[in-house]
């Protein structure tokens, strides 16, 4: 009875089998599928020396997605005159 939302990378979980009873993977189950288009096995830097590549994408596309929904978000809020709370940063004096 919850409305599922997935952030995932589609190009990637589309590549893997479900280890669920189902069958299915997160991205054929969520009500909304947010797609962070970070490529197959995440990393996004080769480096030398290294046997994996490092750096993901995800993390990187995931933070950009959830600032613009919690951007939006606080617009939506402001338009129809709810002004949220906002956690200052302890940076913040």
């Amino acid at each position: 009875g919850v409305t599922v939302i997935a952030l995932t990378s589609l190009s990637y979980s589309q590549l893997l089998k479900s280890d669920h009873s189902s069958g299915k993977r997160l991205f054929e189950l969520a009500d909304l599928v947010i797609d962070n288009c970070a490529p197959a096995l995440d990393a996004m830097i080769e480096v030398s020396d290294m046997d994996a590549p490092i750096c993901p994408a995800s993390g990187i596309s995931s933070a950009v997605i959830m600032w613009a929904i919690e951007a939006g978000t606080v617009q939506l809020l402001l338009q129809r005159g709810i002004k949220p709370t906002v956690l200052k940063s302890i940076n913040n004096p």
